[in-house]
């Protein structure tokens, strides 16, 4: 691993040393006659093992020209190499096809593939320096940006041109043409023999960095991973071991994360994009994800929104990783939903106590949640069995709760209560006895009382005892059915004052 990271950085210094030399007028080219057929050939071929890895076609069809090419092999290498590695990045299926060919005294190499394609609004800028195509659906979203800008310097440097067309959901096709002969070239630049140089290390360095955008769905615990095993303290066999979810497109990093874990105890499942995330999420749901930012198919964000959307995943822990250090970057992420951000690089000692310390929160606001669930059922019940009405108005007065008495002596279903002001609900109420002792109370904040006669629907009066309390979110209503008191009371006045 620490090889192919080192190539890999070699050949992002190297190219952008080749950048400094073009600017500068110090391009150290060497033409020499070369067979393009079978040095384009030999190119292709090194891609073979990945495009099979991966269920994709192949085809190089490139007949001897009719005279050598003066290339300088340093930089056909790097354009065909280029060119196929981004092919193979946005091809999910389908085939790669390369073809050269001999077309009015030019080397005509065409790579076409039957990838995601590029849109037309983005074919202007695609040969700019660290322009990266927003949206693109590809294997990995790891790269610079200046691998097409280079290759189209590299071709100018042959007197050379490259287009390029495409089609959203079709495919891409790049045309890179190449006087043959040398007569275009700088005489002092031009050597008579050839190259023989063998294309092995520098294809190697970008097939092996291809191979690892290939999707990966693996388990990792002490059974399944042959070279991962659990030190420091890991649980009993009657304790069941955290399972934390990995999504990252970057193969090194998902594999040394998911060993890091492992070796805490914890069950690692690691996939390689936020679509085989979610799918594993909804699968079985995990304690803990940690999620890169941007992924292939579906990326960070955009996974973090879907699992906040879904009522039964809302409360999933999510740590999400980021290239994007600094503080803005932090706050879109905190805006977006998630739990915890770390920036890369980052040291194993804090990503493990971020892991353990968000995986400890969420079992405390489960076992918090829970507790209020309980609560709040043994009070539903409560509320369900009294023999008078309740009522919960928040600080505008809307209802929020009412029990089944309180319908009961509304004669409304509840769905007509709840969310609906008190005034809309019972409309001429406000300035009323009633209303301005809900208005006192919620201002106040001081507990009052009222009786009130209503006329029912039958003509006939009815009286209720109102009490109202101040709650911390508005006032809580207490009300009840006192019209045989009432009648009583007016009998026994009314029996007092005969003679």
């Amino acid at each position: 691993m620490a090889h192919r990271n080192a190539l890999r950085l070699l050949r992002l210094v190297n190219t952008l040393l080749d950048f400094s030399r073009i600017e500068e007028g110090r391009i150290q080219a060497s033409f020499r006659p070369t067979d393009l057929a079978t040095l384009t050939a030999e190119l292709v071929s090194s891609f073979q093992s990945a495009t099979d890895k991966a269920g994709l076609r192949l085809i190089v069809d490139a007949p001897p020209l009719s005279q050598l090419a003066y290339v300088d092999r340093d930089m056909w290498e790097k354009i065909v190499l280029n060119l196929l590695s981004n092919a193979f990045k946005f091809t999910l299926e389908g085939e790669i096809a390369v073809n050269l060919r001999e077309e009015g005294g030019n080397a005509r190499l065409t790579v076409r593939d039957t990838g995601t394609g590029i849109p037309e609004s983005e074919l202007p800028r695609l040969f700019d320096r660290f322009h990266r195509v927003e949206g693109a659906k590809g294997r990995s979203f790891e790269g610079s940006g200046i691998g097409l800008a280079l290759v189209q310097e590299l071709i100018k440097q042959h007197g050379g041109e490259i287009t390029v067309s495409s089609e959203m959901g079709r495919g891409t096709l790049f045309t890179v043409s190449l006087p043959l002969g040398n007569s275009h070239l700088p005489a002092d630049r031009v050597e008579a023999t050839a190259d023989v140089v063998p294309t092995t290390v520098r294809a190697q360095a970008f097939v092996e960095e291809a191979l690892h955008w290939l999707p990966t769905d693996e388990l990792l615990d002490a059974g399944s991973a042959p070279n991962m095993h659990l030190v420091s303290g890991p649980p009993g066999d009657n304790v069941k071991r955290q399972r934390v979810l990995i999504a990252d497109d970057n193969a090194d990093l998902r594999g040394y994360i998911a060993r890091l874990l492992v070796d805490r105890g914890y069950e690692v499942q690691a996939v390689a994009d936020g679509e085989a995330a979610l799918t594993a999420i909804r699968a079985a749901r995990p304690d803990l994800l940690v999620t890169d930012v941007m992924m292939p198919r579906l990326g960070g964000f955009e996974l973090l929104r879907v699992v906040r959307e879904d009522a039964e995943l809302r409360h999933l822990p999510i740590i999400m990783l980021s290239a994007r250090a600094g503080e803005e970057a932090k706050v879109e992420g905190f805006d977006a939903g998630v739990d915890d951000y770390l920036a890369k690089p980052f040291s194993s000692r804090e990503l493990l106590a971020r892991v353990a310390a968000n995986i400890a929160m969420a079992r405390v606001r489960r076992e918090a949640n829970e507790t209020v669930a309980v609560t709040e059922a043994r009070a539903a019940r409560v509320l369900a069995g009294m023999t008078e009405g309740y009522m919960l108005l928040d600080r505008d007065f809307r209802v929020v709760e009412i029990n089944e008495e309180g319908l009961r002596l509304a004669g409304r279903p509840r769905e007509a209560i709840l969310g609906r002001s008190h005034w809309e609900n019972w409309p001429g109420t406000e300035m009323k006895a009633q209303g301005l002792l809900f208005k006192r109370v919620m201002a106040e904040r001081k507990p009052g009382s009222v009786e009130i006669c209503v006329e029912r629907a039958d003509g006939r009066g009815a009286w209720f005892e109102i009490d109202a309390y101040p709650v911390p979110d508005g006032a809580a209503i207490f009300y009840r059915d006192v019209s045989d008191r009432k009648r009583a009371e007016d009998a026994l006045r009314e029996l007092n004052a005969t003679p």
